[in-house]
């Protein structure tokens, strides 16, 4: 573990379930990522999603989970990392039912409601850092007769043929004596936060594979072999294929625009507005309301103390989607820190060593193994029903009071109790949530980080570039801060990374401003210098003409006299019928004075 809190090594290969490092690198349709905790603010640019798969037990016997399709195919694109582990946390199992009686156990499968999947026991998230990607799977799981393959997968076709997607084997059922039900993981992988958009649209393609469900099921349960099926599946093949299609080259909406997407062959189109600024408001809308109707509010601030420690949670829920909604509502309930830590929605079985390992985590686990939960130094959270939680404080490491916790609390519980209006006997579904709940998610974001900002006003003031660097600038610090009730939990809290990470950004944006100042005022200096050099020239200038104005108004004021002068010599009395001279005389005298005021204006 470095500084970080980086693991050296990862407990299985090409899966990354630690922070990359810090960067700011931006490249088309990705985020600007400092950690796996961050929901850094999206280039809205690239595809809605980046793969779509579904992930089961393939037919045959194999007791290993894997892909059995994926969109686009995987010659084209190369999904860069272990999706199988968390689409399927557990292996899952085909359990054989026999044909025979009323097979309502079939039945239920293949005529059931589609509104069951919008449960959270069946949809889930999970969140994937890959090098400086960031990933968002959105899961459902769905109940299938396991001899009946995808109707959209199909067997390998000759090069000639169109190969729009990748597929294992026929789609039809076999008539057998038997059945087995297994459960097969749709999932969409997206850098974007869009959960809803991403639910509708896996749902729709669900209830066109359901159509060819009961088309098939129809004929198999009857023995019925009619060579009609086959146009069936390349009808329903093509169906859902150009609903992939038509969303993963939808244009994505920049922030603040509005999209209507319509979904091929449905009458209804899916409204979405791109949020503004980062992703905190969309996971919040999407986890807090299960937060909150899931758990106690002394649950939900314990959590919250846990979390700004940096103490190993374990949350164990056999719900998914209450499971995943909790670990990644740690995200806006945790700002403006971000977790550095590894941030595990749900753990696979397979990565449960890593439970062990020596740095914070926040993590959920369907079940935790009462060998591996003895060798765990972590506060673990078991949810068997909704504010029906138990707590096991970790067993070394102390969860120091929250500070303020209070004020906190008196701002949290009429929200809590706005949630919980009416007792809930389940845990709710995230994708039914009311737009009262979004509300709620918001007032809850808004009350928790009033409550970072109000900690903050206690530090900041008091917090020099360094001041964390050493233990006796950390003494340091909380000398200058003075506050002995307070002393515990801030010592512990100076520790942590997020923190760390926090001030770091801090003194750094302050630092930027600083020298954007800096370099403001320089340029206003040499503005106003090159303005003061130009006032210098133009009052020289301006002297100048003053002069020349000067000279202007004297030779201006002897050619008034001259021409007064000129004036009243033609104004001579009796020059008209002066005796003495002739009419030439007067005509020189007239044409003289005449040329002398022509000269005079013309000067």
């Amino acid at each position: 573990e470095d500084t970080k809190g980086k693991m050296a090594d990862h407990p299985a290969p090409n899966i990354n379930i630690t922070p990359a490092s810090p960067t700011h690198r931006i490249v088309k349709g990705h985020r600007r990522q400092t950690s796996i905790g961050t929901a850094m603010q999206p280039i809205r640019e690239g595809s809605f999603f980046e793969f779509f798969a579904v992930v089961g037990l393939p037919d045959g016997g194999s007791e290993e989970a894997k892909i059995l399709f994926q969109f686009p195919p995987e010659k084209e694109k190369k999904i860069p990392f272990d999706l199988v582990p968390f689409c399927c946390p557990s292996e899952p199992e085909n359990r054989k039912i026999k044909r025979s009686g009323s097979m309502s156990e079939l039945h239920n499968v293949i005529y059931g409601q589609l509104s069951v999947l919008e449960k959270s026991a069946n949809s889930f998230l999970f969140l994937v850092v890959h090098e400086t990607d960031v990933f968002w799977g959105i899961c459902v799981i769905n109940k299938e007769v396991a001899e009946r393959n995808l109707s959209f997968s199909k067997p390998q076709r000759s090069s000639s043929a169109p190969d729009d997607v990748v597929g294992n084997s026929e789609g039809r059922l076999r008539r057998n004596s038997s059945a087995s039900i297994t459960r097969r993981v749709y999932c969409l992988v997206s850098r974007f936060a869009f959960f809803k958009l991403h639910y509708s649209v896996i749902y729709a393609v669900l209830a066109r594979e359901r159509l060819a469900i009961i088309e098939d099921s129809n004929k198999w349960m009857v023995d019925d072999a009619d060579s009609k099926e086959e146009s069936d599946e390349d009808r329903n093949q093509s169906d859902i294929v150009s609903i992939l299609k038509s969303y993963y080259h939808q244009p994505v909406p920049k922030a603040g625009e509005s999209l209507t997407f319509k979904i091929p062959g449905e009458l209804h189109s899916l409204q979405f507005k791109a949020p503004e600024g980062n992703e905190d408001r969309l996971v919040g809308e999407w986890t807090l309301p299960l937060t909150f109707k899931s758990l106690r509010l002394d649950s939900i601030l314990l959590l919250i103390n846990a979390a700004l420690l940096e103490t190993r949670v374990i949350v164990v829920c056999s719900n998914l989607g209450v499971l995943s909604a909790l670990i990644l509502s740690f995200i806006p309930l945790l700002r403006p820190y971000s977790w550095q830590g590894p941030c595990i929605p749900i753990v696979p079985e397979r990565l449960y060593e890593c439970l062990q390992a020596p740095v914070p985590f926040l993590v959920g686990v369907p079940h935790l193994p009462k060998a591996l939960e003895s060798e765990i130094d972590a506060l673990i959270i078991r949810i068997e029903a909704p504010q029906k939680e138990t707590i096991s404080l970790p067993k070394v490491s102390k969860v120091t009071a929250l500070i303020k916790r209070d004020k906190l609390e008196a701002g949290l519980k009429p929200l809590h109790a706005a949630f919980n209006k009416v007792a809930p006997r389940d845990f709710p579904d995230p994708y039914k949530s009311s737009q009262e709940d979004l509300d709620l998610a918001y007032k809850v974001m808004a009350e928790t980080q009033r409550y970072q900002q109000d900690l903050l006003s206690i530090i900041l003031p008091h917090a020099v570039k360094g001041c964390l660097d050493d233990h006796q600038g950390v003494d340091g610090l909380l000398q200058s801060i003075n506050q002995k009730k307070y002393k515990d939990f801030l010592a512990s809290f100076f520790t942590t990374q997020q923190f760390n990470e926090y001030l770091d950004n801090y003194f750094r944006t302050q630092t930027e401003e600083e020298e954007a100042a800096r370099g403001m005022v320089q340029q206003m200096e040499a503005k106003i210098k090159s303005l003061e050099e130009q006032k210098e020239s133009a009052m020289i200038k301006i002297q100048d003409l003053q002069l020349e104005l000067k000279f202007c108004d004297e030779k201006i004021q002897a050619l008034k006299e001259t021409q007064h002068s000129i004036a009243s010599k033609l104004r001579i009395p009796g020059l008209a019928h002066s005796p003495n001279l002739s009419k030439g005389q007067k005509r020189n005298i007239i044409s003289h004075s005449v040329d002398l005021l022509s000269k005079a204006y013309k000067s």
